[in-house]
């Protein structure tokens, strides 16, 4: 197995492509899609560090 091969931490695909990570107060998390991405997010709100990466999602009150 490669020692240097992420994988996804909703799917636990490869994850072949950067640029879907979030920041959580339980460290960096990396994903294969932008599905996993957002699954993980809604699943995992209370999670993630304020202002975190995404600026793209809309913030709920």
């Amino acid at each position: 197995m490669d020692k240097d091969i992420k994988y996804c931490d909703h799917c636990g695909l490869a994850v072949e492509v950067e640029g879907f990570e979030l920041k959580t107060k339980q460290g960096d998390k990396r994903f294969c899609c932008e599905g996993c991405k957002g699954i993980y997010q809604m699943l995992h709100e209370a999670l993630l560090q304020q202002g975190a990466n995404d600026e793209s999602e809309p913030t709920r009150s």
